[in-house]
Order: C-alpha cells, then sequence, then structure tokens
C-alpha cells in the first residue's frame, strides 16, 4: 500500500509524454542501446527539473525496448542462448539503476514543489529571484517550474511579469482595485469641481442690473432708471421705480 501511494505521488507531477519520446522508446526496437545516449544528453542538456524523473523512467522502456529487439534479432538470427543471458544481464542491471534513479528524481521533485507551495502560499514570497534562493535553484529553473506547474492545474492559473509571480485571482483583484481607485479618484474630482463652483458662487460678486426704461402710467412717457432707483415723472409728476 505504501509503495503504490508512493508510485502515484512521483506519477502526480509527470510530464506528458513527447512525440520524441515515442520515437525514442519504438526506435529502440530497431536500434538497440544506440538511442539511449541520445535520451541521456537529451535529460542532462535540459534545465527542466520536472522531467529529470522521467527521463530515467524513458530510459527504463528504451532497456526493455532494446532487450526484446535482442530477443527477437536472437530468435531469427539463431544467436547462442548465452548471449541473450548476457544481455538480459546487464539489461537487468541497467534497469535497476534507471529505476533507482527516477525514483529518487521524482522524490526530489516533490519535494521541491512542496517547498514551493510553502514559500509561495504560506509565506507569500512572489519574487522568483527570492524563491530561487530560498530552494537553492537558479531563477529559470524555477520560472519554469512554476510555469509548468500552473499550465498542468498544480497550482493555481497565473504567469510570470518581470520578475514576479501572479496568479489570475491576485491579478483580477489588482485590476479592480484600479478601477476602484480610479472610481474613486473622479468621483472625489467631481466633488471637489461642485465644491469650486459653489464657492465661485458664493465668493462672486452680484452683477448690477442693467437700467431700463419705465413706462409712466400717468402720461406713458418712458423713463430710464437704475435697478432699486425711484424718480418722479418730469412730464406728470407721478413717481416711477424700477425694483
Amino acid at each position: 500500500m505504501a509503495t503504490q501511494i508512493k508510485e502515484q505521488k512521483h506519477y502526480k507531477y509527470e510530464p506528458k509524454i513527447e512525440v520524441i519520446d515515442l520515437i525514442l522508446i519504438m526506435g529502440s526496437l530497431i536500434l538497440p542501446y544506440i538511442l539511449i545516449p541520445l535520451t541521456i544528453w537529451r535529460g542532462a542538456s535540459n534545465q527542466l527539473n520536472y522531467r529529470k524523473g522521467f527521463t530515467y523512467k524513458l530510459i527504463s522502456f528504451q532497456l526493455i525496448a532494446s532487450f526484446v529487439s535482442y530477443i527477437l534479432y536472437g530468435f531469427f538470427l539463431n544467436s547462442i542462448f548465452s548471449y541473450i543471458l548476457a544481455v538480459f544481464a546487464i539489461s537487468f542491471v541497467l534497469l535497476v539503476v534507471a529505476a533507482g534513479f527516477y525514483s529518487n528524481r521524482s522524490e526530489h521533485y516533490f519535494k521541491l514543489v512542496d517547498q514551493y507551495r510553502q514559500i509561495i502560499f504560506i509565506h507569500q514570497i512572489h519574487h522568483i529571484h527570492e524563491i530561487a534562493e530560498q530552494v537553492r535553484q537558479t531563477e529559470l529553473r524555477v520560472a519554469k517550474d512554476l510555469e509548468y506547474l500552473m499550465d498542468n492545474n498544480h497550482f493555481p492559473r497565473g504567469t510570470i511579469v518581470d520578475g514576479m509571480l501572479m496568479f489570475e485571482r491576485n491579478m483580477n483583484e489588482v485590476g479592480a482595485e484600479q478601477i476602484q481607485s480610479t472610481q474613486v479618484a473622479g468621483s472625489a474630482s467631481l466633488r471637489e469641481s461642485d465644491r469650486r463652483n459653489v464657492l465661485r458662487t458664493i465668493k462672486a460678486p452680484p452683477i448690477p442690473s442693467q437700467p431700463k426704461n419705465v413706462k409712466c402710467s400717468g402720461c406713458g412717457s418712458n423713463v430710464l432708471l437704475n435697478h432699486m432707483e425711484a424718480k418722479e415723472c418730469e412730464y406728470c409728476g407721478i413717481l416711477l421705480n424700477n425694483g
């Protein structure tokens, strides 16, 4: 039961098999033990932690395919039985070694992912260079690991921007905060504008009314009067006012 749980744990973060991986495995049936160095070189040259253990698993499959090819060749070419046994012994030893490396690297990556979880979600460290310092990995490997985990739904979906890890939830929150702050700033500006208009209205001096002609009710003549001015009509003496 413990072994089964351990295998499931190792398999959890494994990448999907690629076309080139299938070619290398199937090619080992035709070119036994020749394509294995190519797989080793391919695994050693990449910067992806999550493929380290998978590389040894791929080598194990190639060893099995290579041994099967030797059995087929020996059957059709009538090779001696002792030669096939020697090939089997060598293949078995290499298979055990590859399986051991696979288990070790898979366990190492599982622990590395657990470190990522603690650093990012518990300690809230999102800067790639700080995460790299904590796990003692290069920034490039850390970035590739996190992108892989996010793309495969092991971590919440997100992206890395200018060396900063940002999840979609956080980006939405930041966007909402920016919109809200813009709205608040707009409202504040509007309120400030209203306040200035009110002050301008209060402080503005009254505009003097223009003089106008007031028609006399007695004689009908027009008299020019200023605002709030009272004056007798010079023709009939009736008091006229503009107010």
